[in-house]
């Protein structure tokens, strides 16, 4: 049996590939087909880098998996992958997106979905200024906690 091929490598090895590539970027786990449309996305916010996280140097892609709502609303938000000190911002950054709800035969349905987020402070040098940067505001907020002051007879 042959197969269609490009270049060499078969044109389903292609599709796969290029199934991968754009499932990491944010599109429904399943593709849309006849009948069916809707979903681009209406509004974003970014992920809140979380300070102990900068102060640490840590950066890295948060994968997550969630469903897009009837309402265009993101629900059901997990992360399956990523550094544990960015996954609890990637989530709450991704909960606040809004899309166009998807359609299947005229009627509004729930989509799972995969996103990826990535984290980054930017090349080296941009990387440990914001790195140092985070750690003198923790030195500080630390240094403006009280000291638990013993009560009498402690």
């Amino acid at each position: 049996m042959l197969r269609p091929t490009m270049g060499g490598v078969s044109m389903a090895r292609r599709w796969i590939w290029l199934m991968i590539f754009i499932g990491g970027i944010c599109v429904p786990s399943r593709f849309l087909g006849q009948g069916e449309s809707g979903g681009g996305l209406v509004s974003t916010a970014p992920a809140g880098y979380p300070l102990g996280a900068k102060a640490a140097g840590i950066e890295g892609k948060v994968v997550l998996k969630g469903v897009i709502g009837k309402d265009g609303t993101m629900r059901d938000v997990r992360a399956v992958k990523g550094p544990p000190e960015l996954r609890q911002a990637a989530v709450d950054a991704v909960m606040r997106w809004v899309y166009h709800p998807y359609f299947h035969n005229g009627a509004a349905v729930d989509v799972e979905t995969t996103i990826t987020v990535n984290f980054s402070m930017g090349d080296k040098k941009k990387k440990a200024e914001e790195q140092a940067k985070a750690q003198a505001e923790l030195v500080k907020a630390a240094s403006d906690i009280p000291a638990a002051v013993p009560k009498q007879g402690e």
